[in-house]
């Protein structure tokens, strides 16, 4: 019976001992006591303080999470490097407080996150030069040793990092110039400066770094660990644990509800000072500008009555036009040609329709084309003659429309053919000489063989020199006179292919006795295979009257010469006609073309004038360079003719 009893007590033992050790783990794990480090100089989260105890926020975590979950977890103050020496051993189970990175993701298991903490950058307040993180290049930069910081700072080439045991002693090398800048936990950094009265001489610069969760770590593998501390995170939020320990060390610490009361307040009074100063501003900024919109309305009215004023008292008929054709805007003169009583009236449905070559109109609102000073001969009064003018209207490189001008010239026209002609007639009556020359020549050596007719018949040298040389005589009088003809009477400019060389050539010869008789030397260089499209009697008369002007402006020099070249320039051909005169002033050279403008006491004034207007019908630009005692170009530009 008493060994009965003492199984029965043994057994007892062993039964109660196992249960003790049962309760002494945690059901979720295999762990009597955990065992974490933490850094013994990272205020507010973990510190010892003065009276030796070891305290801060992931203290107090650690502690709930114990409470909670029902085991012991002892806590070990030590420095940060010790902490990862011995974690990274095996000799502790795991460290509180230790920021995320995928770099230590590689060697470490981490906890759900409980906080998320930032690193800054601490340097002396007369610090001028460093502002952000790439200004620590070539800088003497402090960090906790094995702190995350050294990987920000190794992937920006900073090398000259010092490493210390913690934020405290990187402050005193700060304040000691030892160092021109540290990088450390934002928190820790501000604790320290407060506690030490340093806010005059440190101060934060550039943004927050490394804005990283905070977890508990384990070495790589301890997922059962991890767990426990995931499970108690959770228990102490959804309980309210963790908002008390949160508000206990950074509420207190480090912010002054009333402080941020006071600068919202005052936040909000600037701003209603500025909502009401904008206010008054808008007012007072409305009022101006209904005063100047209604100014520049009034101003807008009056210009668009004088604008239409304007195109009424134009003689023209002005139109302008969409791309479809319609009639957008019209002067009262072309208005009343057209009897219509539509809001919408194409152009082509109007009388300006026999005037305006339909090609023309789409060529120019189609493809933006310019059509200057064409005449045409229309049936609209009479068979008179008109001029039109097209203008395309584009807005942002778009075809918009165009604008139309059309001018009755036909009494314009019968005056300048009348000026073309005495123009031609007085330089007829200039080679008076030369034409009598010319005539009177050939008829001398027809007389002569005429006289000698009786007494030299019989003669047969004579009657083949009479049979050759009359017809040649009669033959040169006859070309002479038709061009004579030619010149003189009035043309409507007929254009056609002309070789340049030979028209150049044949008017020199025309004005070669005057140019001997004052001993002036002409020459021409133009290219044999030269052609142009244009009026052969207009381009004559052209150069009859620039020659013309040449020799009187080469008549009192020494050694005068004209000379007549061609310039190529792409497609286009310079006509150069050039002497070596007395030249004329440089502020003469816009009014050289206008009628009844001459510098000669016995001119008239049209001969330039006359020549401006005949090259510009064969679509051609004239322009003249002189110099006082060089000469004088005038330089005719015309189009090839391929």
């Amino acid at each position: 019976m008493k060994k009965s009893y003492s199984i029965f007590i043994l057994a007892l033992i062993i039964l109660l001992c196992n249960i003790l050790y049962t309760k002494a783990i945690d059901v979720e794990g295999t762990y009597k006591t955990i065992t974490i480090a933490g850094d013994d100089a990272l205020p507010p989260f973990e510190y010892i303080d003065e009276n030796g105890i070891y305290k801060g926020f992931n203290v107090d975590i650690m502690r709930a999470i114990s409470i909670e979950k029902g085991i012991e977890i002892e806590i070990i103050p030590m420095t940060w490097y010790q902490a990862m020496d011995k974690l990274n051993k095996g000799e502790i189970d795991a460290v509180q407080g230790m920021k995320y990175s995928k770099t230590r993701d590689i060697n470490y298991d981490f906890s759900d996150p409980y906080i998320q903490t930032s690193h800054s950058i601490f340097v002396r307040n007369d610090n001028k030069y460093i502002h952000e993180i790439n200004d620590l290049q070539d800088k003497r930069v402090a960090i906790q040793k094995n702190d995350i910081s050294k990987y920000l700072l190794a992937n920006r080439d900073i090398e000259n990092v010092i490493e210390v045991d913690n934020q405290e002693v990187a402050l005193i090398k700060l304040i000691n110039n030892e160092i021109d800048a540290y990088v450390g936990n934002k928190l820790t950094g501000v604790y320290h400066i407060q506690k030490k009265d340093f806010e005059d001489k440190v101060k934060i610069v550039g943004d927050d770094l490394l804005l990283e969760n905070y977890c508990v770590a384990a070495l790589d593998g301890n997922e059962e660990i991890i767990e426990i501390f995931n499970d108690g995170i959770e228990k102490i939020i959804s309980n309210g644990t963790y908002d008390k320990i949160y508000k206990k060390w950074f509420g207190q610490y480090f912010y002054d509800n009333s402080k941020i009361l006071k600068n919202i307040l005052l936040a909000l009074a600037v701003l209603l000072i500025l909502v009401i100063l904008i206010t008054i501003f808008t007012v007072k900024w409305n009022r101006q500008l209904k005063k100047k919109v209604e100014e520049r309305t009034t101003e807008l009215n009056r210009e668009n009555i004088l604008k239409e004023k304007i195109l009424d008292s134009i003689f023209s008929y002005i139109i302008v036009v969409d791309k479809h054709k319609n009639i957008l805007l019209m002067n009262d003169k072309a208005d009343s040609l057209i009897d219509s009583k539509n809001d919408t009236i194409c152009v082509e449905n109007t009388v300006f329709n026999k005037i305006i070559d339909k090609g023309d109109l789409r060529e120019v609102i189609e493809m933006g084309k310019e059509i200057k000073n064409k005449e045409v001969v229309s049936s609209v009064d009479n068979f008179s003659t008109y001029e039109y003018n097209l203008s395309p209207i584009s807005i942002d490189n778009n075809n918009f429309g165009a604008v139309i001008s059309i001018k009755n010239i036909t009494e314009e026209k019968v005056l300048r053919e009348s000026l073309v002609a005495k123009d031609k007639l007085k330089t007829l009556g200039r080679l008076s000489a030369t034409v009598a020359h010319e005539i009177k020549n050939p008829l001398t050596a027809i007389k002569t063989y005429v006289q000698l007719i009786p007494t030299k018949i019989n003669n047969e040298r004579f009657r083949e020199k009479l049979l050759k040389d009359v017809p040649r005589e009669i033959e040169r009088l006859d070309k002479f006179i038709n061009d004579l003809l030619n010149y003189s009477r009035p043309k409507r400019g007929k254009k056609e292919e002309i070789n340049l060389n030979e028209l150049v050539k044949s008017t020199l010869s025309f004005l070669d006795r005057e140019a001997k008789k004052n001993n002036i030397e002409m020459s021409c260089n133009i290219d044999k295979n030269l052609r142009i499209l244009a009026s052969r009697d207009q381009m004559k008369q052209i150069l009859m009257n620039l020659l013309l002007n040449a020799i009187d402006a080469v008549r009192e020099v020494k050694n005068p010469h004209i000379r007549v070249y061609s310039v190529i320039n792409g497609q286009y051909i310079n006509l150069i006609v050039e002497d070596n005169g007395n030249g004329f002033d440089i502020d003469l050279k816009d009014r050289i073309f206008e009628p009844y403008y001459t510098t000669k006491s016995d001119g008239v004034g049209l001969g330039l004038a006359i020549t401006h207007q005949l090259v510009k019908e064969n679509n051609g630009e004239i322009s003249v360079d002189s110099r006082l005692g060089i000469g004088t170009r005038f330089i005719i530009t015309l189009v090839l003719f391929k």
